[in-house]
């Protein structure tokens, strides 16, 4: 998410720390749960939710995000986050409606999914060190920590926690806020394919198409990862084959070039067609098509006998 599109190019050309912050992009609801008073013993946490928004800026270098609070008096906060290449380290400055000015900013980095960040502010005249630790090992629900330290690090106060949760384009409804669930795969449709032997069609699947497995239950279940979706490997009930499933790959020929090698069932070679694609089509071990297509042009459908509908 970006005002402006960055080539892909420029977005891969960043050192791999400058990428750090990429799973913030797009629109969340945070739940916060805050502490009344800091650094006096206080017990008594305050909870609440807000919108938020993050987007790329300075080619990647860079994101900023808006959090508002939308009921009672207006209120607005921004997180300047900017990546330092010389360094290798991220700067975060927070800005709100309370002064419109940037705070002291925090600096630090990411060691695998958690990221500590430290810098110095003062609070009610008190010096104090200030920490701001991601957690992205959820990037689809990642979390937020700040802690305070009034006596140079030894001691830590946690006072404000953020949990996120992605927020998506609900079509006509508006906005909706999607929960994940670690023991379901992605995708807004996921097929359920049966075969005789669950545990070798996965492993065939796998070797013949390159997906990879994502959850196994018992050895009549099987879920696998297809690109961005999945499909779902189950034990038959009764008869075997007859599903039909398209799958978009990068590179349709070499993709053909696995499947063949794995001993797929060819019924047609890729082949360009007038609708914008290159596709080919295969039967599985289990006796199910499988379509595999590349985008190869901006097709009007009204050029080769479509309707487009609903755009």
């Amino acid at each position: 998410m970006s005002l402006f599109d960055v080539p892909e190019a420029v977005l891969d050309a960043r050192p791999p720390g400058a990428k750090d912050f990429d799973f913030l992009q797009g629109r969340w609801l945070i739940h916060h749960k805050k502490l009344a008073e800091r650094l006096v013993g206080c017990e008594t946490w305050s909870e609440f939710e807000t919108p938020a928004a993050n987007q790329l800026i300075l080619g990647g270098l860079g994101n900023i995000d808006h959090v508002r609070i939308e009921s009672g008096d207006f209120y607005e906060g921004a997180s300047l986050r900017l990546f330092d290449k010389a360094t290798g380290l991220w700067r975060i400055y927070w800005m709100d409606t309370n002064g419109a000015t940037l705070f002291p900013p925090v600096e630090g980095s990411f060691t695998g999914a958690v990221g500590v960040f430290r810098g110095h502010d003062q609070h009610n005249g008190i010096p104090v060190l200030v920490e701001f630790r991601w957690d992205k090992t959820n990037p689809e629900n990642p979390t937020w920590q700040q802690s305070f330290s009034a006596d140079n690090g030894n001691t830590w106060e946690v006072n404000w926690y953020m949990s996120f949760s992605k927020r998506v384009s609900g079509g006509n409804s508006g906005d909706r806020f999607t929960l994940t669930n670690r023991s379901m795969p992605p995708g807004p449709v996921i097929p359920e394919l049966p075969y005789a032997d669950v545990p070798i069609a996965a492993r065939w699947l796998c070797d013949a198409f390159g997906f990879t497995e994502r959850l196994r239950i018992g050895s009549h279940r099987i879920q696998l990862h297809v690109g961005a979706g999945a499909v779902v490997v189950v034990e038959a009930e009764g008869d075997v084959g007859g599903g039909r499933v398209m799958v978009p790959v990068d590179d349709v020929d070499a993709h053909y070039a696995q499947a063949r090698a794995a001993g797929a069932k060819v019924l047609s070679e890729p082949t360009t067609y007038p609708f914008g694609e290159r596709q080919y089509s295969v039967i599985d071990i289990g006796g199910h098509r499988w379509t595999f297509t590349q985008t190869v042009a901006d097709s009007d459908p009204a050029t080769w006998g479509g309707e487009l509908v609903n755009p």
